[in-house]
């Protein structure tokens, strides 16, 4: 045996094969394509080569003619797949949306494969080895952005806390302006700017001036000529913010593992 793994050691040195998968590694459309060249098999027997033979010559004849199936998209989610697989686990936003587009691709292949039953009998055979699930597709493009992001409108209750969210925000963003410039106004700033410290919105303040202002104080500068407060008039806006913010993660994880188990 060992003297037979060696033969064929020789062989395919001799062969250059390495260097045949190397350069049929360029032409993969995907990952999954390259991997399986890793591992390419060696067939013995008469049958089993003359099919794979069959299978080479016709998906020639599908590249002359550039009918050959688009695979772009198409990347390994084995590692996704294997996680959702753990009870309680969720997938992340930009894994759904790859198992999405391998979906699609799947769909598309299978398609693409079986128009040419007639003329390729053999290579179409392989559409039968294919599983596409339109619905799972939907269902994960519905939610899933291209970007891996959670639509707005993925559930009606995220619908509403991004509503609500977004007025808040513009509510507070309309209130701070309005006291940054007061602040400009009477001296108590350098400019009508805010900024955010730990999701907050505050206000750059002279330091001599913080015991004048009714507000929280969340640090302040390197200097320490400058602290920053977030005014009175916007903690209560800015608890509404953080505790939308919280719904709104809440809303996304469910939606996520409602997902996840469409897949498990």
């Amino acid at each position: 045996m060992i003297e037979r793994d060696s033969e064929l050691a020789r062989s395919i040195e001799k062969l250059e094969f390495p260097r045949l998968v190397s350069y049929l590694k360029t032409l993969c459309q995907t990952e999954l394509g390259e991997k399986y060249l890793d591992g390419l098999p060696f067939f013995s027997s008469k049958v089993g080569l003359e099919t794979e033979y069959k299978l080479v010559d016709q998906a020639h004849s599908l590249a002359v003619r550039n009918v050959f199936p688009d695979l772009t998209g198409a990347r390994d989610v084995r590692p996704a797949l294997a996680h959702a697989s753990k009870e309680g686990s969720f997938l992340q936003g930009k894994e759904l949306h790859l198992i999405s587009v391998l979906l699609h691709v799947v769909d598309a292949v299978r398609k693409s494969l079986l128009k040419q039953r007639t003329e390729l009998p053999e290579i179409s055979e392989l559409a039968f080895h294919l599983y596409p699930d339109s619905i799972l597709e939907f269902n994960i493009a519905r939610a899933v952005d291209d970007e891996g992001n959670i639509r707005d409108d993925a559930s009606k209750e995220l619908q509403r806390i991004r509503t609500s969210l977004n007025r808040n925000r513009g509510n507070l963003r309309k209130s701070i302006i309005s006291i940054a410039r007061s602040y400009s106004d009477l001296d108590y700033s350098e400019d009508d700017i805010f900024t955010q410290r730990d999701g907050r919105f505050v206000l750059p303040v002279k330091a001599e001036f913080k015991r004048q202002l009714p507000g929280l104080i969340h640090g302040a500068s390197a200097t320490g000529q400058t602290v920053f407060i977030e005014p009175s008039e916007a903690v209560d806006l800015n608890n509404e913010i953080i505790s939308l913010q919280f719904e709104e993660q809440r809303e996304i994880e469910k939606i996520l593992h409602e997902l996840t188990a469409r897949i498990r």
